[in-house]
């Protein structure tokens, strides 16, 4: 049964946790919602029109929905609390009967976000919420990019966003299936699956945009995918864009083939975290950061480029060949692996070319070639490897590690050569 209308003059009261209340109003009486009413839904029970101020976003219904519907139709206008904060998206809503709003907080910047449903799909874009989602089950003529009213594929989601920079970041939130689709990524738009597993990219994916070479405010232009398996070819060519700051992340990515990377300044980067990758990465002129991925193959290979590069891989593996070459161009080639073993061979190739390793990281002593007056310097030390000494009669005392045995070595060995240097 539904409650009686309550009167504007009556709204007071503070609702016990956990905030379930349903507000119900008539008459058009404008609203005030303090910090102590956390009604999580009102709605209006006639036709009348209504003007609903807000609450704090700062300090309310931070990550939840409140949900304002009209029985019998009527104009909702919504209003912020204060000045310093802001209603991005519709403010005055003429709700048809049975329509709705949704309003959804963001605590963090004091802004109340606005996913107008009329039941019609006819939402304005870009939504003011920037949250943008696609599912096989949805339709790109009818859908407006809603949960429930989602777009059928990447291809037109990414069509519709059109004014992503530094100050307004987009999510496409990618169900299930396989998207046979061959799209370009645009600058500040991160896609997001539901798991790595679930939802696959099979067709071939770039980042051939304009909006990689728009700054905004901040010569910083980035994207990214979580969650996602690339099934068919991905390329991050920042020089066809002509992207002076592009970056790119994976977190929690798998991957079935190369991928190819080119550089345009030696600010570009792309950062890999997590995921299965079950082929290497070819690359020019990019920083590549890789954090605990997993490569069942390689190879990871750096090719020579006029454009410095650099590579640092952190904890994962790469049951591959490593190659890092310079030699015979301008831009240098910085590398660093930090327990990231590389199982296959490892060739550093040019007197531009630097590796730091720490021995963990490192192949059989008979896989690494340095050529050309590369550079690599093993950051493992002695002191951390233990050295059981196989006839113990041998020592007076245990050596404590085997830089301690070399150490003891060296001084019975001056000692014996008349006091002077080991020759």
């Amino acid at each position: 049964m539904q409650t009686p209308p309550v009167p504007a003059s009556q709204i007071t009261g503070k609702p016990i946790f956990p905030h379930s209340y349903t507000l119900y109003v008539s008459g058009t009486t404008p609203i005030v919602l303090t910090n102590d009413n956390t009604y999580n839904t009102i709605i209006q029970t006639d036709a009348n029109d209504l003007t609903i101020t807000l609450p704090y976003a700062q300090t309310i219904m931070d990550g939840t929905n409140m949900l304002v519907s009209a029985a019998t139709g009527g104009q909702i206008t919504l209003l912020p609390h204060n000045i310093s904060e802001t209603i991005e998206g519709l403010g005055s809503i003429v709700v048809a009967s049975g329509g709705s709003c949704l309003l959804v907080t963001q605590k963090s910047a004091g802004i109340w976000n606005i996913i107008f449903n009329d039941g019609s799909g006819n939402i304005p874009l870009p939504f003011a919420s920037q949250i943008v989602h696609v599912n096989q089950a949805g339709n790109d003529s009818t859908g407006n990019g809603s949960v429930l009213y989602p777009y059928k594929t990447i291809t037109y989601a990414m069509s519709t966003i059109n004014d992503s920079l530094y100050e307004k970041r987009y999510t496409i939130c990618l169900g299930p299936g396989n998207y046979a689709e061959n799209f370009s990524w645009k600058a500040w738009v991160f896609m997001i699956g539901q798991s790595n597993m679930v939802a696959r990219l099979t067709g071939n994916v770039d980042i051939n945009d304009p909006s990689w070479a728009i700054p905004g405010t901040h010569s910083d232009e980035r994207g990214g995918a979580q969650n996602l398996t690339f099934a068919g070819t991905m390329t991050i060519d920042y020089n066809a864009i002509q992207s002076p700051f592009g970056k790119f992340y994976f977190w929690n990515c798998n991957s079935n083939n190369m991928l190819n990377i080119t550089g345009f300044h030696n600010v570009n980067q792309v950062y890999i975290v997590g995921g299965q990758w079950f082929s290497g990465i070819a690359y020019t002129g990019t920083n590549i950061t890789l954090s605990s991925p997993i490569f069942f193959s390689g190879p990871i290979t750096c090719s020579p480029s006029a454009v410095d590069a650099a590579f640092t891989g952190v904890g994962g593996t790469l049951q591959g060949d490593m190659t890092l070459n310079s030699n015979g161009n301008t831009g240098a080639i910085n590398a660093s692996l930090i327990d990231f073993p590389v199982t296959g061979n490892l060739t550093i190739n040019g007197v531009n070319t630097v590796l730091e390793s720490t021995n963990s990281s490192l192949p059989l002593q008979s896989q690494i070639s340095i050529l050309n007056s590369a550079t690599l310097t093993r950051l493992t030390d002695a002191f951390s490897l233990a050295y059981t000494p196989s006839t113990p009669a041998n020592w007076n005392g245990n050596p404590t590690s085997l830089q301690n045995a070399i150490d003891r070595m060296a001084s019975l060995l001056r000692t014996l050569n008349g006091g002077n240097p080991i020759p």
